[in-house]
């Protein structure tokens, strides 16, 4: 089964898809996975429901180093491969003394207590030692609980306002008329949708985030394959996006923007406090729609990408 595995893997991964981006979204999977697993404690029907905590442990550790290791290298692709047959071979073997790779060391049982608290916390490490160097804003307290509670959504919208930066929304905004009249026919029509939308925040890390009519955003967002279209059209000469995030309008004027400006005024980071905002609709209607974690037909089309890989690699039980 590995040799299908890898060819899987090798048939997915292809040139436009962002290999640390996919591997983040695929970290935030399986935690929110787990801890629906664990707070639900329904009948194991599957083997990621049957795996012992030092496993999960072994899991997490592999993707936390794959995520350290990733950002300096050239050839991502491939070492994303081989950890994840790493994890493979610990999801479908019932004894992780057969795994074919130097197992990651396992934690004791006092640590294991703590595995989904400390798995949690290391997803946002990186943003938070960002934070710290470039920012005079003080760094997140992290609570295990809140940070449960905080959905990806959430996540993403409050780490590309934590980083934003006026420059490179201005640079952004000088080609925006562009968008109106795009040279290229079969882009013309998306990038005519993004003209109609309001580029409200840029980071520095060339996040953005778009504000929208409820008919433009499933416009946006409607196809499987708009997310590679959209950065196609704004990164035409050179790479301007990275990763976007689409709101609606009437939400940022509402919620979000009141919140957004007590936080600029007050620099206090508590100030952003989005965990009322209502995200079922961005949740039903997101490119990689996770809300409820459960693994759809492996045939539909519509399975975002994520979906397509566990569903590969968790190979459910009968």
């Amino acid at each position: 089964r590995t040799d299908k595995f890898i060819s899987f893997l090798e048939k997915i991964l292809t040139d436009n898809i962002e290999i640390i981006n996919f591997l983040e979204d695929f970290i935030n999977f399986l935690q929110n996975l787990f801890i629906n697993n664990f707070k639900k404690m329904t009948k194991k029907t599957n083997i990621l429901q049957r795996l012992e905590l030092s496993q999960i442990n072994n899991i997490f550790q592999i993707l936390f180093e794959l995520k350290n290791m990733l950002k300096n290298l050239c050839h991502k692709k491939k070492l994303l491969i081989v950890f994840f047959i790493r994890i493979h071979h610990i999801i479908v073997n019932d004894n992780n003394n057969h795994l074919e790779f130097n197992p990651i060391k396992t934690i004791n049982n006092d640590e294991n207590k703590m595995l989904i608290t400390n798995s949690l916390e290391s997803s946002i490490q990186n943003t938070n030692d960002s934070l710290s160097k470039t920012s005079s804003l003080p760094t997140i307290q992290k609570n295990p609980k809140k940070i449960e509670k905080e959905n990806n959504f959430i996540y993403h919208l409050k780490t590309i306002l934590l980083n934003a930066d006026e420059k490179a929304k201005e640079n952004l905004i000088k080609g925006w008329k562009q968008l109106k009249n795009f040279p290229k026919k079969e882009l013309a029509k998306i990038a005519r949708d993004l003209f109609e939308a309001q580029l409200l925040i840029v980071s520095n890390k060339k996040e953005i985030i778009l504000a929208c009519s409820e008919e433009h955003y499933i416009n946006l967002l409607k196809e499987e394959n708009k997310n590679i279209i959209i950065k196609k059209i704004f990164n035409t000469k050179k790479e301007l996006v990275k990763d976007y995030l689409i709101i609606l309008k009437k939400d940022w004027e509402k919620v979000i923007k009141p919140i957004y400006l007590n936080f600029i005024q007050s620099k206090n980071i508590h100030d952003l406090n989005l965990s009322s905002f209502n995200t079922n609709f961005y949740e039903q209607n997101v490119i990689l729609n996770i809300k409820k974690h459960e693994l759809t037909d492996k045939n539909s089309e519509d399975i975002p990408l994520v979906l397509h890989l566990a569903q590969e690699m968790l190979v459910l039980i009968k």
